[in-house]
């Protein structure tokens, strides 16, 4: 199973290519995968706890609302919902949170 390196390796490899051709099938599986198995493993046992705010926060990003429109509906500010963010983005171990991190936290609030 590649790694989280070795999925960086492969974005490198692909930029380099000099046939120009775009990624396969296989590749896009195989980067998805890893990154997914990559949080899974960050998540196994009980370290892995979000707070029914962080839920609420990752659902309203879920929902394309910005971070902003989620200070203002909880009555709380914005810099208190970027503190709820970061928290999230450590807990995943992800840089950002985009659709695929957020699809992934809501699947363990599910399975929780």
């Amino acid at each position: 199973m590649k790694t989280v390196n070795s999925c960086n390796s492969l974005f490198v490899e692909i930029c380099n290519r000099k046939d120009g051709a775009g990624l396969t099938k296989e590749e896009i599986v195989s980067v998805k995968r890893s990154q997914y198995d990559s949080m899974t493993r960050r998540l196994s046992g009980d370290s892995f706890s979000i707070t029914p705010t962080e839920q609420l926060v990752c659902l309203g990003l879920f929902l394309n609302l910005t971070s902003k429109e989620i200070a203002r509906t909880r009555g709380v500010s914005f810099r208190t919902i970027e503190t709820h963010i970061s928290n999230l983005k450590m807990k995943i171990g992800a840089k950002r949170l985009g659709a695929a991190q957020l699809n992934f936290i809501l699947d363990h609030i599910e399975k929780a």
